[in-house]
């Protein structure tokens, strides 16, 4: 294969090769950001609501979006929750 060959090829094949890499590129952007918002997102919630409460307000409970990570602990955290304002009220 000669030198002309090589060059002809590369200047077929690298154009496919580039887009294909920054698609990949773009994607892995994506899916990082979808997947941190998913798990920064519930924790801040629930930092912020646990906040409230402790500010006073009987009334706060942690929602999270559908699909959002650590549902288990929120449901215990809103546990608390009650709890702690049934406390208040006896």
């Amino acid at each position: 294969m000669g030198r002309e060959q090589i060059e002809e090829l590369l200047a077929i094949m690298l154009p496919p090769l580039l887009v294909n890499d920054i698609a990949i590129m773009v994607l892995a952007v994506v899916v990082g950001i979808v997947s941190t918002h998913r798990v920064a997102g519930p924790i801040y919630r629930m930092e912020s609501d646990i906040e409230r409460v402790l500010s006073g307000e009987s009334h706060a409970r942690v929602r999270l979006r559908r699909g959002d990570a650590f549902p288990e602990l929120a449901d215990k955290v809103n546990e608390l929750i009650e709890r702690l304002d049934d406390a208040r009220r006896s």
